[in-house]
């Protein structure tokens, strides 16, 4: 997933962000998230480190607690949503 730093305004919530960026290249690859999973993991992984370089480049706010929001995107796409966590 390449992007552009401008891609992450100040001032917008960057999970906002980052949820619509994964679901749209889910949507672009024609995956099924429910059969792939790992493909939906490494969506959401290209999307957070896109986001740590614009992080460091001054053009976009932290994402907090980036590893639970990321799990949980992932959940809520390719598995079970909250109650994942409890079947793995």
């Amino acid at each position: 997933m390449s992007g552009s730093l401008a891609r992450f305004p100040r001032g917008v919530d960057p999970k906002d962000l980052l949820t619509e960026q994964v679901r749209e290249a889910v949507r672009q690859s024609g995956v099924n998230p429910v059969e792939r999973p790992e493909t939906v993991r490494q969506l959401v992984a290209d999307s957070l480190a896109n986001h740590e370089d614009a992080v460091l480049a001054g053009s976009a706010a932290p994402l907090v607690e980036a590893r639970a929001w990321a799990d949980t995107l992932v959940d809520s796409m390719a598995g079970f949503g909250p109650l994942q966590k409890y079947l793995d």
